[in-house]
């Protein structure tokens, strides 16, 4: 059976609905690592490295996403804020401090 990008994201969301976040994120590192170019899987990994708090993994995905998806760079932006308001990371705030003085 053939893995397409659509399908990878549809079992992440399964892995999301079931509570297994650690697959979730495996499937999600992997699918991007196939497809770096696909903003949604580039989130997704994003997101499911920011729930299980591996946010020095997140960082990482967030300076690829923000050089390979420069046109969604404000979505990343605001999706890195409101995370950093919520957990007040130090990695994250970092990110926010680097990413806003490069404007």
């Amino acid at each position: 059976m053939f893995l397409t990008e659509e399908k990878a994201l549809k079992r992440i969301a399964q892995d999301r609905e079931r509570n297994d976040l650690e697959r979730a994120r495996d499937r999600a590192l992997d699918a991007y690592d196939r497809w770096p170019h696909n903003f949604d899987l580039a989130m997704e990994a994003i997101r499911a490295c920011i729930d299980l708090s591996d946010n020095h993994k997140a960082v990482t995905l967030l300076k690829k996403a923000i050089v390979r998806h420069s046109k969604h760079r404000r979505m990343i932006e605001d999706y890195v804020t409101d995370a950093f308001r919520n957990s007040f990371n130090p990695f994250l705030g970092s990110f926010l401090i680097e990413i806003l003085m490069k404007r």
